[in-house]
């Protein structure tokens, strides 16, 4: 009797041990982390969204979602108000993963988080650069409006003036488009605004 509930004991232990490790492999897989990551940023639950993203930005190997992760981390971090982080999430993108469909969104966070700590330069400049590289009417649009609400709202005149020379004037060899061929130009479009 005693031998039978020692033997039942350790079947126990061993089945409870089992549903944690299956617990927890599926916790740290890719696909997982980014779907419960997306779930509870869609229900405000940011700061559960955060960790979870940040959790899937830390696996490098085999991750499917790295690009999105960024992204998403930048966005979560958008909501928290962490405008550091944010941009650190989204200079990730563009520094590590350059030819991303999600290269363009990362411009657009970084714009809109230097607008919202009045470093208009910083803002205008991530934003042509969103104008330039956009996938989607839907970005294209976002962007030229916040350039614009930017520029009627505060930014100095000479400001876009410097922002328009860099990017269709004297476009750097080491920029997306460094013939100065932009699709839209932004610039000159926020330069009209305010002359």
């Amino acid at each position: 009797m005693f031998r039978q509930r020692v033997i039942y004991s350790i079947l126990l232990m061993i089945l409870f041990s089992l549903l944690l490790s299956v617990d927890v492999q599926a916790q740290q897989d890719p696909e997982q982390l980014f779907s419960n990551g997306v779930i509870n940023y869609r229900n405000g639950q940011y700061q559960q969204a955060m960790q979870l993203f940040t959790d899937l930005c830390e696996q490098l190997a085999d991750n499917p979602h790295i690009t999105s992760g960024l992204l998403m981390a930048a966005k979560t971090a958008e909501q928290l108000q962490d405008h550091e982080l944010t941009r650190t999430y989204a200079r990730r993108l563009i520094q590590e993963y350059p030819g991303s469909r999600y290269l363009s969104d990362a411009y657009y966070i970084m714009g809109c988080s230097y607008a919202e700590q009045n470093s208009d330069r910083d803002a205008l400049t991530y934003l042509a650069y969103a104008v330039e590289n956009a996938r989607t009417r839907k970005l294209l649009y976002l962007s030229e409006e916040a350039g614009l609400q930017l520029c009627r709202a505060r930014v100095d005149k000479d400001i876009v003036i410097a922002v328009y020379r860099h990017h269709v004037i004297e476009p750097r060899q080491t920029h997306p488009d460094p013939c100065g061929q932009l699709r839209i130009c932004a610039g000159g479009i926020w330069k009209k605004q305010i002359m």
